[in-house]
């Protein structure tokens, strides 16, 4: 009987163990261990009011009406697990000790004009901020870095369609209350999908949405039904009154 247990026991570890990923692997920074995924997009006028000096705001003066002058923006797509909180990441290694973003590798696109796609939707890529955010999470997953940088940008679409995009979009430069922001995001999303959101802000400017995502979400299916929604909505930084700043606000 011993014997049938210990060939069972080799079994099962030369099958499961890896070289590569041993016991030296630690737990928040070992890939496809997320149980789901987090969607942060960004309104990006909010970002450039409180950081002037980025690149990628310098250089929105060459262009001020884009995509993201109107419509919510790619921060990250993020792989995640529950009992790391926010630390899940850098899954490839550490980051290197750069002194600016463009300074980390470039990507492999396997299509040469696929970074002109991503800069409409990811603005920060005016400041290389994709090879920072593949570091840091793209290397928690499975996909290539363009077949994962067309997933978050199918994302942030569907979100910029639904009703709460539409109503964020016109609603610019209009203080609103939170309530109704949230309300917006229930209407075709359903009841308690706000309880997906976490919502920040620089005093009354909304800056940051995450969207809380299951971990087999799937960008052919409806968004409302990729959604994780949790037992209640996480708490704001927001007051009760916010505001989408335009670039062409006084302090822009």
């Amino acid at each position: 009987m011993f014997g049938r247990i210990f060939i069972v026991f080799l079994y099962v570890y030369f099958c499961t163990w890896s070289p590569s990923f041993a016991s030296s692997q630690p737990p928040c920074s070992k890939a496809n261990t997320m149980d789901h995924y987090v969607l942060a997009i960004e309104w990006f006028p909010s970002f450039c009011l409180s950081n002037p000096d980025n690149e990628s705001c310098k250089k929105k003066s060459e262009n001020p009406v884009s995509y993201a002058s109107e419509h919510l923006s790619l921060h990250g797509l993020w792989p995640n697990r529950s009992d790391c909180g926010t630390g899940y990441a850098f899954c490839g290694g550490e980051m290197p000790n750069v002194k600016s973003m463009c300074d980390l590798p470039a990507l492999p696109f396997s299509d040469s004009s696929f970074i002109n796609l991503l800069s409409e939707y990811m603005p920060g890529v005016l400041a290389c901020l994709q090879r920072y955010e593949w570091i840091k999470h793209g290397t928690c997953q499975s996909f290539v870095p363009q077949a994962y940088f067309e997933e978050a940008i199918d994302l942030v679409k569907q979100v910029n369609t639904s009703y709460f995009g539409r109503y964020i979009s016109r609603n610019i430069n209009t203080t609103i209350s939170l309530s109704n922001l949230y309300d917006a995001f229930d209407h075709d999303l359903g009841d308690g999908a706000r309880n997906s959101l976490s919502i920040t802000c620089s005093e009354n400017k909304v800056t940051d949405i995450w969207v809380s995502l299951k971990k087999n979400f799937n960008v052919n299916k409806p968004f409302s039904d990729n959604l994780l929604i949790l037992s209640e909505s996480a708490i704001s930084s927001c007051p009760s009154k916010v505001l989408f700043p335009s670039f062409r606000s006084p302090n822009l």
